[in-house]
């Protein structure tokens, strides 16, 4: 599984060896300052947008990839029915990123205090 981490001004999503290779992406940043807003969210509540450029996608089970449409870019790395951490954001390469984890509304909670503040 994917792990999340916060290094200086970013915000580092490091996939795992099946998120890596179903994606076909290496790991993904974020600045800190173009994320809006981090939540978890059941597997089967949202869907990728766009068309999945390269990446892999089998319906129900995996989404993995890079998903563009007129609105910009997703990074999804999603294998199974695992909760998702998805995080929105505004500028930078990614308008929303989406990452299974089995710890994902943990993950979220923590990130929202360290990144967006006590209030988020």
């Amino acid at each position: 599984m994917a792990r999340v981490v916060i290094r200086g001004g970013e915000l580092d999503i490091e996939l795992g060896t099946w998120e890596g290779l179903l994606s076909l992406h290496d790991d993904v940043a974020i600045d800190v300052g173009n994320i809006e807003s981090i939540e978890a969210v059941p597997f089967e509540v949202i869907h990728p947008r766009g068309l999945r450029l390269p990446g892999t996608g089998v319906p129900g089970l995996v989404h993995a990839g890079t998903y563009v449409d007129a609105q910009g870019r997703e990074f999804w790395a999603v294998v199974g029915p695992h909760p998702m951490l998805v995080i929105e954001c505004s500028g930078g390469d990614w308008r929303r990123v989406a990452v299974g984890m089995e710890d994902a509304e943990a993950q979220a909670e923590g990130l929202r205090r360290q990144i967006l503040g006590p209030a988020s």
